[in-house]
């Protein structure tokens, strides 16, 4: 019989087995009653906080419950014509899923007019009408316009997340876009939309400003982290069934090193869980997080290639030194900066997420990102 080495229990990617998911049980009862009563939600916090492991698990226990789900991923998205084959593409999926594709094509195929599709061995292939007279703004208001008659014709109920929604901002049309997609998402009674994204601020400015197409036509909903109280249970017990053993002081220390970011405690589990054979100490975890800094510094130095030098500088100043008076006079003399430059490296650190304010009233300016924090000091 064939003997099997025991796997790395921690995940860097979408958690998709309900084991390796540490707790979110009162955010998803909230995001489950808010799909169940028809609202719309923009859901947003830093990047790898878990936002789309825990609206997958949303949209697996509601299809438990008898709803079809779509989730379109639109970080990659680069021009209005794919955008509407990703929603397109997604949309046939989720509609779709467990009916024979022929069939559903009969079933479907008078709801979406204006886009061709061709059912392969692999599912179904996409082509938009670009050759066509009709402009894709047309085609994206016929696609949305013929999803809602279709889930309405068969009392349907559906959620659609739309991952890293600020995208689609990155459009040449994207005001445009932005009008076609709240006139129609509006009308739609029977469909969910979660608004997923990771740029905070240019999201909630999509949402709260009342001169945009989308202002307060969603539930705002902040995913913050993981409690400690709950983290270091979850790392002890882990490490416990996988064979290992993790006290509660190095535990504690894992967590306090990445400040509870959840992809940076699992990631940092994920490197300890290699190195260590029986017992994790608190010199194991310490030489985890220098190799954890070490291993992210690629991504860090494409962000800090396409800063400005003021930026650069601000962001340096801030991994130094946390502060609630970036503009103050010592502050400024200390780092080398002028007020000008600090206000306008600010404005586009906070827009990009680099930078973020915390604390009980917002004041005090940090690193977004813990690592990043950490690496900037050495820049």
């Amino acid at each position: 019989m064939a003997e099997f080495c025991i796997r790395n229990p921690f995940s860097l990617g979408i958690v998709q087995n309900a084991d390796d998911f540490c707790n979110r049980v009162d955010e998803k009862k909230e995001l489950m009653a808010h799909a169940i009563n028809g609202d719309n939600v923009v859901l947003y916090s830093p990047r790898r906080y878990g936002k789309s492991s825990l609206v997958g698990r949303v949209q697996e226990e509601l299809e438990n419950k008898g709803y079809r789900s779509i989730y379109v991923d639109l970080f990659p998205v680069i021009s209005e014509n794919d955008f509407l084959l990703r929603i397109a593409r997604a949309l046939y999926r989720g509609l779709g899923k467990g009916i024979n594709p022929k069939k559903f094509m009969e079933k479907a195929g008078d709801f979406f007019r204006m886009l061709t599709v061709e059912i392969t061995h692999e599912g179904y292939k996409f082509y938009a009408r670009a050759e066509t007279s009709v402009p894709t703004e047309q085609q994206i208001e016929d696609l949305l316009a013929g999803m809602n008659s279709y889930v309405t014709k068969n009392k349907l109920r559906v959620i659609v997340v739309l991952d890293e929604f600020q995208e689609i901002l990155c459009l040449p049309q994207a005001k445009r876009l932005e009008g076609i997609l709240r006139s129609q998402m509006q009308r739609h009674r029977d469909i969910s939309y979660f608004y997923v994204g990771s740029r905070r601020r240019v999201l909630q400015d999509m949402f709260s400003n009342k001169s945009r197409p989308f202002y307060k036509s969603a539930f705002s909903f902040i995913l913050k982290e993981i409690p400690k109280t709950e983290f270091v249970p979850f790392i002890m017990v882990k490490f416990t069934n996988s064979g290992k053993m993790c006290p509660q002081d190095a535990a504690e220390e894992i967590y306090d090193l990445v400040r509870g970011y959840p992809y940076y405690v699992q990631k940092i589990c994920s490197i300890i869980w290699d190195i260590t054979d029986v017992k994790v100490s608190i010199p194991i975890v310490q030489d985890a997080y220098a190799k954890l800094v070490k291993a992210e510094k690629t991504e860090f130095d494409g962000i800090w290639s396409g800063l400005s030098l003021n930026q650069k500088k601000l962001l340096r100043a801030i991994a130094e030194e946390p502060t609630s008076s970036p503009y103050g006079k010592n502050f400024i003399a200390k780092y080398d900066l002028s007020v000008g430059g600090a206000q306008g490296a600010m404005k586009v650190l906070l827009n990009m997420d680099i930078l973020e304010q915390y604390g009980a009233k917002k004041r005090v300016y940090r690193v977004t990102d813990p690592i990043m924090g950490a690496w900037a000091k050495s820049a």
